[in-house]
Formats: C-alpha cells, structure tokens, sequence
C-alpha cells in the first residue's frame, strides 16, 4: 500500500528530528478529531505539536492560496489550534510540503488563517524551510 502525503511528510522530518536530540511520534488519533499529527519532545521537555500538510504541487501564481480548503487545516483543526492559543499554548507548528518545499508556519498565529493564504504570504510568514530548520527551531526556540 502507497504512503499518504503526510506520511511521506513525516518520514523526511523524522530522521531530523532524531539527529537534533528530539523524541517524536506521530500520532494516528481517532479520539480526539482535530489533535495535531506529530508530538515532539525537547531536551528540556517542551512540548510542541505540529500539524503536517502536503500538496502536491506548488500554486502556479503567488496571488493563488497556497493550501485552501483542499489541502489545508479542516475546521476540527482550526478548532484544535484556537482552543490551545486561547489557553496560552504557543508551541506549535503546521509544517507544509508543497511539491518538493517545506514551509513551517507558528500554528498559534497562523492557525485560523492559514488556508487563506496566497502563496506569497505562505511564503512570507514561514519560519523555516528545512527539516533541519524546523529541528533546530523547536530545539532552541524559545517561544514567546
């Protein structure tokens, strides 16, 4: 059976994540419609969610949205990353795959809005780029 985009998403950040002293699991909730796919733990034992997307392609026009409905966060998610700002949670991330690019996005901020994003902004507002990037930013950061 083929892997998904997001499992795919997954097995490229993971050896990263691993490299840069970090614990992560990607999580297959049934419970809970919304949680976030990966958990990722730190050496100082922060806690941060990341919520993966995938597209396939990248949008041919930067006024064209860069994930939209297709492809990004479903309402039980932007509910998800809503309730957890609202509760003071900020360490989080939606890591996106368009084509062959990565894009982090901090989810806190970026959560409810994320899918109405045209590709300039999408690319605007990332916060890094790289497997490695998103490592090391959820190994130092530290989060406002």
């Amino acid at each position: 059976m083929s892997r998904k985009p997001e499992q795919k998403l997954w097995d490229l950040m993971r050896p990263s994540f691993a490299a840069h002293g970090l614990i992560a699991m990607r999580v297959e909730n049934m419970l809970d419609d919304g949680f976030p796919d990966v958990v990722v733990q730190g050496a100082n034992s922060a806690i941060t969610f990341i919520e993966t997307k995938a597209r396939p392609d990248i949008p041919t026009k930067p006024g064209n949205l860069a994930l939209g409905d297709k492809y990004g966060l479903r309402t039980s998610q932007r509910n998800w990353w809503l309730r957890y700002a609202r509760r003071g949670g900020r360490r989080g991330l939606i890591v996106s795959r368009l084509g062959d690019l990565l894009y982090a996005h901090e989810a806190a901020h970026w959560g409810e809005t994320i899918n109405q994003m045209t590709y300039a902004e999408f690319c605007d507002e990332a916060v890094a780029f790289t497997t490695a990037g998103i490592s090391r930013m959820i190994a130092g950061r530290d989060w406002p």
